[in-house]
């Protein structure tokens, strides 16, 4: 027998001294000893020091509320905005002194990777965005500001007096003055940044800022800060709010002239500048000329400007406004115009998955002109995206892992489920329709995306006021995606807001986004709980070539950089260990298959943690969520008494496993493999018949996977009887009598080492010459595979071609 090597796993397994592949790590040598610093590691230490910070900083918040606002120097506030290098103290806890004979001490601290922190803290406890409009506000000075204070029913006009600065990839900062002179620092958060595409604020520029917030910071100073982007709103240089003082007299321009600009700036590739022209021009015309040749120009216009700004919803509005009147006879040039205003609406539908609305317009690009090459393509395409709305698509014929990170052109697939109210869970997913095993349950594109970035180069840290931990990396720049999404189409509103947002915020009565001085009211701390309770996450390996897709086979599921998405419908879905729908992930596009047969009306269930085998470990991180899974397994695991002493053999388990190299040094293969029998012996016992009949053991998986590989070469028999034990372990009941198969899935849990499991017995299988037996346990491998993979692209790679 050869020495006892682990598997070839279908994801790397860390040992205590190894770490997941998508998490880099820099060793660190000194004469004494080395320490490893993981960036998972390295973004605890920043959250420690900042969970820290939260506290010192509401301390200071209560001390200081409704105290006079201390005026702030020109110096000092230049002084703050410059950017700073900050070196989290909590570091000092891993710094060390080591010395060798003869040398001077040396200090030693781990280093870290180079990528940057880039971290932007939610300090301000949650609070909704201002209901009020400009007109109803009272004008105020800075030096009438307060400190800690909300000023409701107040308004202040400000002028940028810098150039903004970024403190991280989702917060500016910007110093600010007004018409005395007196200056501040004030915070905004990108996404809020509307008038300029670099999100930067340019000097000069001028805005209202909404019931002000003036809060303390980091450096015990106080910035006027922006949470809500309804709460600022930027103004034109001759808007009459501003003060005589700073206010531009523009000479009038003709709406013309303003369509003229906004032309130029479309050729000059600046479509939120081409945007704000030909709002403009819409705003100087008379109500019959909005309405004549010039006024429809404009809004056409106006909505190839909206496409590039992915704003569908006013593209589309202004498209089908920008429609020409039927000419009595024919008009070529009308036909031409309302041809463009047909296809930037069918542009615009498509895009917000409104496929019958496009497909009309389509329609009416080919009715005015059936040979137009564009309209026939827009029009084909379409159709196969409402064509997949009823069928489903055929992954087949899917690009498979190659496509992450990309947005794919499919439709949505949801006519099988619908959601409703569960018992005892609150909202979830249903069948209304039987669904066989391995069939597509649904899929659906994700509202928001955000994909993990190949080479990650800096961490994104958001500590919520109420929350025990923060959103790191991709978590982060979803908060970001969702309210861009929204505030650009808030036709999206209704859906998002309707979903659970935690225990402490109420469900909304109107789910409409309220529209306020021009621009949509969103409260980010709601959006922000809202992608907390409902996203999806997962990791990615390009380096993969099998199960590639699935959620929850690919390494590194602790990386803060891992791909997260928001899908409305599927959010619908509660968790069992015992669950009935395995989902994966082909871009932006989430997928669910059937892992049995699901009968109609039943609830649809799925996995969000890993089944771990230590009961009280899998709990815990199910309850960062809220809740504790009451499956048969859970319950079977909280009532079975045995649970102790299984839970110190688990342990005992984990570090022979991690003595493995020195074992395999020591011992004849033959001695450990014993050990591991023998082990696997005292585990079984753990799990009494009368509470675990029929359900999964997980607890058991792993050494006999050690053990199938173990006795692959030496001892065929042995090595079927510890695969067969795998696939057992998973709950699933297969049956082999003579060459017929049987394989029972009720309670069972899918995992790609059961497909590796049913190849390792066809492979033995085929060396007995069953042939039979071979073909129907492939089958039944490829069929898991495609379950948990959602098409089957690398199943070739991982186990090669059939035989004939």
């Amino acid at each position: 027998m050869e020495p006892l090597t682990p598997p070839p796993p279908y994801t790397p397994e860390p040992s205590a001294s190894t770490v997941s592949p998508n998490a880099p790590t820099v060793q660190v040598t000194s004469p004494m000893a080395s320490t490893t610093v993981t960036p998972a590691q390295k973004l605890e230490m920043v959250q420690a020091e900042l969970e820290v910070a939260k506290l010192r900083l509401r301390q200071q918040a209560r001390e200081r509320q409704g105290l006079r606002r201390v005026a702030s120097s020109r110096a000092s506030v230049f002084q703050r905005l410059a950017p700073k290098v900050r070196i989290p103290s909590i570091l000092a806890s891993i710094t060390r002194i080591s010395r060798m004979p003869g040398q001077e001490p040396e200090l030693s601290v781990p280093k870290l990777d180079q990528r940057r922190i880039a971290w932007n803290m939610i300090l301000s406890e949650p609070h909704t965005p201002s209901a009020c409009s400009i007109a109803s506000l009272t004008k105020i000075m800075l030096r009438d500001l307060s400190m800690e204070t909300h000023h409701y029913g107040m308004m202040l006009v400000l002028r940028a007096a810098s150039v903004s600065a970024m403190h991280s990839s989702m917060q500016t900062c910007v110093a600010v003055e007004d018409e005395n002179g007196d200056i501040e620092l004030l915070t905004i958060h990108d996404f809020a940044v509307t008038n300029h595409l670099s999100k930067e604020i340019q000097i000069g520029s001028f805005f209202v800022v909404k019931e002000p917030y003036f809060r303390t910071v980091l450096d015990e100073a106080c910035v006027l800060c922006i949470d809500h982007p309804s709460d600022i709103l930027f103004l034109d240089v001759d808007d009459p709010m501003l003060p005589c003082a700073w206010r531009t007299d523009v000479v009038s321009n003709s709406p013309t002239q303003w369509k003229q600009a906004g032309n130029e700036a479309l050729r000059s590739d600046d479509p939120m500048e081409a945007e704000r022209c030909y709002s403009r021009a819409l705003a100087a015309m008379t109500a019959s000329q909005a309405k004549d040749v010039v006024g429809g120009i404009v809004r056409r216009n106006r909505a190839q400007a909206r496409l590039c700004l992915e704003r569908w919803d006013g593209a589309y509005t202004d498209a089908m406004a920008g429609m020409r009147p039927l000419p009595a006879k024919p008009d070529e040039l009308a036909d031409l115009q309302n041809m463009k205003a047909f296809y930037r609406a069918g542009r615009a539908a498509y895009e917000l998955g409104a496929y019958d609305r496009a497909h009309s317009a389509y329609t009416s690009v080919t009715r005015i002109a059936p040979n137009d090459v564009d309209g026939l393509r827009e029009l084909k395409r379409t159709e196969a995206r409402m064509a997949e709305q009823v069928t489903g698509i055929n992954f087949w014929a899917a690009t498979g892992p190659q496509a992450h990170g990309t947005k794919v052109d499919h439709a949505d697939f949801l006519r099988r489920t619908e959601a409703r109210q569960t018992q005892a869970h609150g909202r979830g997913l249903f069948a209304v329709e039987a669904i066989a095993c391995g069939d597509i349950i649904l899929c659906e594109k994700a509202l928001a995306f955000v994909p993990s970035p190949a080479v990650p180069e800096s961490f994104h840290l958001v500590i919520p006021p109420a929350a025990t931990r923060g959103t790191f990396g991709t978590q982060s720049n979803m908060w970001t995606a969702v309210i861009q999404k929204i505030l650009a189409n808030p036709s999206i509103g209704p859906r998002l807001l309707s979903l659970y947002a935690g225990p402490n915020y109420s469900p909304l009565n109107d789910l409409d986004i309220p529209m306020l001085d021009g621009r949509p009211v969103v409260d980010i701390f709601r959006v922000e709980n809202i992608i907390e309770y409902n996203s999806f996450g997962y990791a990615h390996d390009a380096s993969l070539t099998s199960f590639g897709n699935a959620a929850l086979a690919t390494p590194g599921m602790d990386s803060k950089d891992g791909s997260m998405g928001l899908w409305l419908h599927s959010s619908a879905i509660n968790h069992s260990c015992l669950y009935n729908a395995e989902h994966s992930f082909i871009g932006d596009m989430i997928i669910f298959r059937a892992t049995r047969d699901i009968a109609k009306d039943e609830e649809i269930t799925t996995l969000y943690k890993e089944v771990n085998a230590c009961y009280e470990t899998r709990d815990a991180a199910l309850r960062t969520w809220g809740f504790s899974c009451d499956c048969k397994l859970c319950e079977a695991d909280r009532t079975c008494p045995t649970l102790p002493r299984r839970k110190q053999l688990l342990q005992q388990a984990k570090e022979v496993l991690e003595r493995l190299p020195v074992l395999n040094a020591t011992l004849e293969p033959r001695d450990v493999v014993m050990m591991f029998e023998d082990l696997l012996a005292q585990i079984e016992d753990t799990y009494p018949e009368e509470y675990y009949r029929g359900l999964p053991r997980p607890g058991l998986i792993t050494l006999n996977r050690y053990c199938a590989f173990a006795y692959s070469r030496s001892n065929p028999d042995k090595s079927l009887q510890h695969a067969l034990a795998v696939i057992d372990a998973h709950g699933y009941k297969l049956t082999i009598t003579g060459e017929d198969v049987e394989f029972d899935r009720t309670d069972a849990m899918s995992a790609p080492q059961v497909v590796d499991q049913l190849m390792n017995a066809s492979r033995i299988y085929q060396g007995r010459g069953q042939m039979g037996l071979v073909s129907s346990l492939r089958e039944l491998a490829l069929e898991m595979y495609i379950i948990i993979n959602g098409e089957p692209s690398g199943f070739e790679t991982r186990y090669g071609k059939a035989r004939a």
